[in-house]
């Protein structure tokens, strides 16, 4: 017998694995609202380009942030808050 050689392709990642696992993790949260995020992490993460063997990594990061920000564990990203534009940076980009 010869042994299998491995696939150059990544692996599929395991999306039911990783909603069992968040579920558990976040019990106050249905498996409904789980699977929500990660379709909606999943398919940011798509959108922008996240490589195939980077893409289950980026949605569980994305949909844990989103998870504890909606259970109260963390505030939201001060990031996601505009920002006022300073005087010396609005003149740069006027002048420009």
């Amino acid at each position: 017998m010869s042994a299998a050689t491995p696939s150059l392709e990544p692996a599929e990642p395991d999306w039911g694995a990783l909603s069992e696992r968040l579920v558990e993790e976040f019990p106050d949260f249905t498996a409904a609202d789980v699977i929500a995020e990660i379709v909606q992490a999943r398919d940011s993460a798509n959108f922008v380009g996240t490589e195939p063997t980077e893409l289950e990594e980026i949605v569980e990061f994305m949909v844990r942030y989103a998870m504890q920000v909606r259970s109260g564990l963390v505030a939201p990203s001060d990031r996601l808050q505009p920002m006022p534009r300073t005087a010396s940076r609005q003149e740069a980009t006027s002048s420009a």
